[in-house]
Order: C-alpha cells, then sequence, then structure tokens
C-alpha cells in the first residue's frame, strides 16, 4: 500500500493536481482488517506521504485515526471529509465493543455541523459503505450498532451532504438512503474496481473498470450523467 502511495504522490506532483484520498483500506500493512483506533505506524506513514496535499489539521487528525476533512478551495464552500470506516468493519476485532473508535464519530459531527453553520456542501468519500451489500439484502460490511449510527448522522445532516463515495465491494452500484418515512435523502456511489478480482475468497472476476463523476460548480449537486470506464482482456 505504501509503495503505491509513493508513486500516486509522484504522479500527481508532476501533473500538479490536488487530490484527496480515501485515507484508508481494510488491506493495509497493520494486519488484514485490523485498523488501530490510536496513532499508529501506518497512520503516521500515510500522513507523512500525503502532507503536501492536506493542511495541518487534516494531518493531525490523520495521525490520530486515519480520517481528515478538507475543504477544496479556500474560495470554495465545498468540503471533503474522508472517513476510516473500516474501523467500522466486522473483522476488526482491535474495535469490538467501542462505542466510538478513535471519536471519529463526534468529530464527524462536529465537522458536519460547523459546515451547515458555515452553509458549506460536503462530499463524503470512505472506502467500505455503510448499507447492505450489493450482493446480500440482509448482510452490512459494518457493525449494525456502527451502520446505525451513520444512517443517523447522514441523515440528520443529509441537506448539507451532496454526495458520498465509496469502493470495497468491487462491485459498481449505488445505494439510496431514505429518512424514517422512506423518502429517498441521499445517494451513496460504490465505485467499480481496478482489479479484476472480488475478493480472495470468491471465484468470480469483474472488469476492472473506474468511474468519472460530473457536478454543478455552483451549488456541488452531481449531475444525472457520469462516465464508467472498463478495461477488457
Amino acid at each position: 500500500m505504501l509503495y503505491t502511495a509513493v508513486r500516486t504522490q509522484v504522479m500527481f506532483k508532476l501533473i500538479n493536481l490536488h487530490i484527496f484520498r480515501v485515507s484508508m483500506v481494510n488491506d493495509v500493512i497493520c494486519g488484514q482488517d485490523q485498523l488501530p483506533t490510536v496513532t499508529s505506524k501506518v497512520y503516521n506513514a500515510v500522513a507523512n506521504l500525503w502532507k503536501p496535499w492536506l493542511d495541518e489539521e487534516a494531518i493531525h487528525t490523520l495521525r490520530k485515526g486515519g480520517f481528515y476533512t478538507q475543504k477544496v478551495s479556500t474560495n470554495l464552500n465545498l468540503r471533503i471529509i474522508s472517513l476510516n470506516t473500516n474501523l467500522y468493519y466486522g473483522p476488526d476485532v482491535v474495535t469490538l465493543n467501542k462505542t466510538d473508535p478513535a471519536n471519529q464519530f463526534e468529530w464527524l459531527e462536529n465537522t458536519l455541523n460547523i459546515s451547515q453553520q458555515n452553509k458549506e456542501k460536503v462530499y463524503i468519500i470512505a472506502h467500505i459503505p455503510m448499507g447492505y451489500l450489493p450482493y446480500s439484502m440482509s448482510t452490512t460490511a459494518l457493525r449494525e450498532y456502527y451502520n446505525e449510527r451513520l444512517v443517523d448522522i447522514f441523515r440528520k445532516y443529509s441537506t448539507v451532504i451532496a454526495g458520498q463515495f465509496y469502493g470495497h465491494t468491487h462491485r459498481d452500484s449505488i445505494m439510496v438512503l431514505s429518512d424514517k418515512t422512506g423518502s429517498p435523502i441521499n445517494s451513496l456511489f460504490v465505485a467499480p474496481a481496478v482489479t479484476p478480482v472480488k475478493n480472495a475468497l470468491q471465484k468470480q472476476t469483474n472488469n476492472p473498470g473506474i468511474r468519472l463523476f460530473q457536478y454543478d460548480p455552483h451549488d456541488y449537486k452531481l449531475l444525472v450523467s457520469w462516465n464508467n470506464f472498463f478495461f477488457f482482456t
């Protein structure tokens, strides 16, 4: 993972493009699915790599728990919130029986509340999505308590959140967040994977792909159209 991050850093420096990356994935060098709740070698390593792109406060929370927030630009009311949802992943025994691993829930609510007061719009990015898995109508990737906590927070701030983007499942899919009456209030986009493997335990494969979104530069709402790029051999 760190080797890939170094190559990515060099590439985007060469083309002078500011990027905001998902902070953590579940299969990292600190142990498969085992993300820590305190400052660690992997969090520090990633923070050091991303110093060219992130401000001081973002680097601080990245070191603390693998999450961060930052405005896209000082003259735009658009904010990126990169969550470490790997802390809520079922196989992560480090966070078992913890109500708020790394205090990320508290931080998320405070950040969204400030964005609401400042009339900002927010894009949520994370690796593991909340909600049911695309191949199961009864299983969530996140532990039930954490999943419901995120649902409650995102419902509360649905007018602030302009888009949500995830990965992990290796399946190109869309999920809808509804309010308590069943009315849709937000969309969650799960990107396809660049690897042809769905996961190590499944024999099925998929076409590697990426998705390019378009948004309205005035209110940051996502446009209906987007481009998918698939790679065939």
